[in-house]
């Protein structure tokens, strides 16, 4: 849900009474809007999609959920096969981690290299940048937990 207003409407027992909808996914995606609004909710379609190998993307949406909620953030980079985010949300990320806001180029890396519970597909990150080659970075940790992130 990309809309704040309607995400922060969104109650934790209708994901949990609804997961057949879920079961029936091949992708779920999310955003970060929907980790400030309800992150139980979010944590428990997350561990859904790992815990049944559905493929999951998620947005990290907005510099203040980098600011305000990193942790439930990273718990939800957790479940990502997909992490998607902007230059101004890159810029934040680097610097969350101690980076120049430049150095979108290592944040992507320090995303893809995050744990992550499904091991059946590699993490893939991208990084838009607007008139600038858009950045995307890949680890896959199935065979190798100490596996390079490469960089396209």
């Amino acid at each position: 849900m990309a809309n704040i207003a309607a995400s922060k409407l969104f109650p934790t027992s209708f994901a949990a009474e609804n997961t057949s909808y879920l079961a029936r996914a091949k992708f779920i995606y999310t955003t970060g809007f929907f980790i400030d609004s309800n992150a139980e909710a979010v944590d428990l379609i997350c561990k859904y999609a790992s815990d049944n190998n559905i493929g999951m993307g998620l947005n990290m949406s907005a510099l203040f959920v980098i600011q305000f909620h990193k942790d439930k953030l990273f718990k939800a980079i957790e479940h990502a096969d997909f992490v998607f985010c902007n230059e101004e949300e890159g810029s934040a990320f680097a610097e969350s981690q101690g980076l120049e806001a430049h150095n979108r180029v290592e944040a992507a890396k320090i995303v893809a290299a995050m744990p992550k519970v499904n091991k059946n597909r590699p993490r893939v990150v991208i990084i838009t940048q607007g008139s600038e080659p858009t950045l995307v970075a890949t680890c896959d940790r199935k065979d190798d937990p100490n596996a390079e992130v490469t960089l396209q």
